[in-house]
């Protein structure tokens, strides 16, 4: 259960403000997010010798998708989260920390993130349920709170959900937040019912009215899913995938073994409104490793256009013309205050027009010795200048 909250009022009326003040869309362009149950990290498996047993082959199929963020669930280290640290510090995929709320043998959550991010931990959270983890930083100079989920059933915590915004209120404290697992729960309440045209069809046997559920004949932990549903009505939270895809279906959670045909959608983001927008894409990703019964679910954010900044080639400066028009710019200064100086100025003027003319000329051919007349007559145009400006 979540610490220190089920007292508290019903969260429903609640107003959550984000912080827009530092936000920028730019502070988190081209960051990804990856989600995965891992069913365990079997770290008893794990020998230091260079063989790939059950733990590092997990690990390998998820460090490979290379995301900057990644939430695990259901990770049951145990006392043993130390092998993990130590094996993804430094990797062929790049090198992690993780943060892990994960001492029992069951359930467990965790969070790692690229150490070459731009990335300060200023609070944490881990519940006693060793479901959630919540991790408030400053991410490339912008507040958020990032978070790994494992939903338990309606049965075991009934306010989860319910529990969890009211945290994230509390906690996050107005951030920018992302968080993401198995949620074991949906973000659609409509109930499946008995198709009777496929009624004797084991592999179609309810309608798909509700799009994340496939063959089954009730939702999974409605009282969940109905608070999910809540906090996306009360545009708390919402859920990137089903935003950007009205209708597409998509399963994260497919059975071992291929005779159940029951497939559902109970792995997903839910992040703050103000992230909509920067969103580029949620994918469902084919399973990363046969010892996964959940899909990765990939979340990837906007790239967004970098200030550019205009080098100017040296190389220009070389051409002739150059030094003869910033001659002119600083003799027109002195025409002006002079007018006994404008003839000169005019002559000038002319001859910096003509040279002008044929360098562009020969920077279009590009090849001086078939245009030798006309490089002629450029160094003609050059010296000329230079005895107007040494006259004066």
């Amino acid at each position: 259960m979540i610490n220190n909250i089920h007292n508290q009022q019903p969260t429903q009326n609640r107003q959550f403000q984000y912080n827009h003040e530092n936000f920028n869309v730019k502070n988190l362009s081209g960051l990804s997010f990856l989600i995965q149950n891992v069913d365990s990290m079997n770290l008893s498996t794990f020998k230091n010798d260079g063989t790939i047993r059950t733990f590092q082959r997990k690990m390998n199929a998820i460090l490979n998708i290379k995301a900057d963020i990644i939430m695990l669930c259901d990770t049951r280290c145990k006392n043993k989260s130390n092998i993990i640290e130590n094996y993804v510090q430094c990797t062929e995929f790049g090198n992690y920390k993780i943060i892990t709320n994960s001492q029992l043998s069951k359930r467990g959550v965790a969070l790692l993130y690229k150490d070459s991010l731009d990335f300060t931990i200023t609070d944490f959270y881990k519940s006693d349920c060793q479901n959630i983890l919540l991790v408030n930083g400053v991410l490339n100079g912008l507040d958020v709170c990032l978070g790994s989920i494992y939903g338990p059933t309606d049965a075991n915590d009934p306010d989860f959900f319910d529990n969890l915004r009211a945290k994230l209120v509390s906690f996050a404290a107005n951030r920018t937040f992302i968080i993401g697992g198995d949620n074991n729960a949906l973000t659609s309440t409509l109930a499946p019912s008995l198709n009777p045209h496929d009624s004797l069809d084991n592999t179609k046997r309810y309608d798909n009215n509700n799009p994340d559920i496939l063959n089954m004949h009730n939702i999974p932990n409605p009282r969940h899913s109905q608070q999910i549903v809540d906090g996306i009505a009360d545009e708390f939270w919402f859920d990137p995938f089903r935003f950007q895809n009205k209708n597409k279906r998509d399963y994260s959670f497919i059975p071992r073994g291929g005779f159940k045909m029951n497939r559902s959608r109970i792995d997903f983001f839910l992040i703050s409104k103000n992230l909509l927008g920067c969103v580029n894409k949620t994918e469902y990703l084919p399973k990363l490793t046969n010892d996964f019964d959940h899909k990765g679910v990939l979340l990837t954010l906007k790239v967004t256009d970098k200030t550019k900044k205009f080098n100017i080639d040296s190389n220009f400066l070389n051409f002739a013309g150059v030094k003869e028009i910033a001659s002119r710019e600083a003799l027109m200064l002195y025409a002006d205050v002079d007018r006994r100086l404008q003839p000169i100025f005019d002559e000038y003027t002319q001859v910096c027009h003509d040279l002008c003319q044929v360098t562009l000329f020969l920077t279009e051919k590009c090849d001086k010795t078939k245009n030798r007349l006309v490089y002629n007559f450029q160094q003609y145009l050059v010296e000329k200048a230079k005895s107007i400006i040494s006259v004066y």
